[in-house]
């Protein structure tokens, strides 16, 4: 079981940052906790080509997006 749970790991990193793609900044901002890897790549310039600041996203302050 242990083997499986890092099988993501082992893709490209094109491949993930097409994943990364589908998320929102927010979401991009929470996995980038999970390992250095992510942070890395959910920080890619071309994930932040541009930047949706609406209040949907309650709580979400500037700051933490350019941390």
């Amino acid at each position: 079981m242990n083997n499986k749970k890092f099988l993501i790991t082992r893709l490209p990193e094109k491949i993930m940052l097409q994943i990364f793609s589908h998320l929102s900044h927010p979401e991009l901002c929470n996995i980038a906790r999970v390992c250095k890897m992510w942070r890395r790549l959910a920080y890619d310039h071309s994930l932040w080509q541009s930047l949706n600041l609406r209040p949907e996203y309650g709580g979400i302050f500037v700051s933490e997006f350019l941390e």
